[in-house]
């Protein structure tokens, strides 16, 4: 459950209400149900919060989405990213024991980064080298990012598009 200050009122938001089931049903593990969308091969990602984006340089989280199956949704966006600049952003998915999982090109998983199709192909480059990714902004106005989480180029796990802002 998340409790969260907005304009001096308090928003309460969590997860209720039966667990989504896909065709295969949801897993149990002790007490716990888990999401056949969060089960890899050798990994289940967290129940909670998935994938975060976080400042490389200082350590703080900068975004991370919610897992709430079809209702996922980042927190703390829009992503600012400056334009004429890169940002870099170090992205961080986590096991259900919210430890990091290993992300680059000698590891089970790799990240990939795309742009949803409204989004203007001149609004930003990515670059990406392991779990760090750098967006440089090349047009001033605001667009879509999805990342997603390969193995051997095969797409495994997506997450809902991030609001990105460049100016």
């Amino acid at each position: 459950m998340l409790l969260e200050v907005v304009g001096g009122g308090v928003l309460l938001a969590g997860c209720t209400g039966d667990e989504e089931q896909s065709e295969l049903g949801p897993e149990r593990d002790g007490n716990e149900t888990i999401d056949p969308r969060l089960q890899l091969e050798d990994v289940t990602l967290s129940s909670a919060f998935v994938i975060e984006l976080v400042d490389p340089g200082a350590g703080e989280q900068l975004t991370t989405v919610h897992w709430h199956g079809e209702y996922s949704h980042w927190h703390f966006a829009p992503l600012e990213v400056p334009f004429s600049t890169a940002r870099t952003v170090e992205v961080v998915f986590n096991d259900r024991d919210l430890n990091k999982v290993p992300l680059g090109q000698s590891e089970t998983y790799q990240v990939a980064v795309k742009r949803t199709t409204e989004t203007p192909k001149d609004l930003f480059e990515v670059e990406i080298g392991g779990s760090l990714v750098d967006i440089r902004g090349t047009s001033q106005n605001r667009g879509k990012l999805v990342f997603q989480l390969e193995n051997d180029g095969e797409v495994v796990w997506t997450s809902p598009a991030l609001s990105v802002v460049v100016s």
